[in-house]
């Protein structure tokens, strides 16, 4: 009957203790949270500020150029006519698809905000 009491009590105690490393640890993030919350925003170096930088698949153009689909980019039809989608160029510009023609997306460090956190380490240090 003791151990058994005994076996009750050190499960008990080690339930006790998860939960209490448990309150310990979300003390801990609410902590780190109102820190972040005091601290003061920085102007994100990447996008200075703006929450946008410049599209890497058009570099910042807005368009792609893309073989012309009526002369398969030779710039002249099988007749040996000048194609008059292109030009003759043998190549369109289209709308980038990745920012949607604008040449700027979403800043991927302060994800548009065009602010940045300082780090706790960082702000241990000043």
């Amino acid at each position: 009957m003791e151990l058994l009491a005994l076996d009750i009590v050190q499960r008990e105690a080690a339930n006790l203790l998860q939960a209490v490393s448990a309150i310990v640890a979300v003390k801990d993030l609410a902590e780190a949270g109102r820190e972040h919350a005091e601290g003061e925003a920085e102007k994100c170096e990447d996008c200075e500020g703006t929450g946008r930088v410049e599209c890497e698949e058009c570099e910042g153009k807005g368009t792609v150029e893309e073989d012309c689909e009526a002369c398969n980019g030779e710039g002249h039809l099988e007749t040996g006519t000048q194609c008059t989608e292109c030009g003759g160029e043998g190549s369109v510009d289209e709308n980038c698809a990745e920012c949607d023609g604008e040449g700027k997306v979403e800043c991927e460090t302060c994800q548009g905000s065009g602010e940045r956190w300082p780090s706790t380490a960082k702000k241990a240090v000043r």
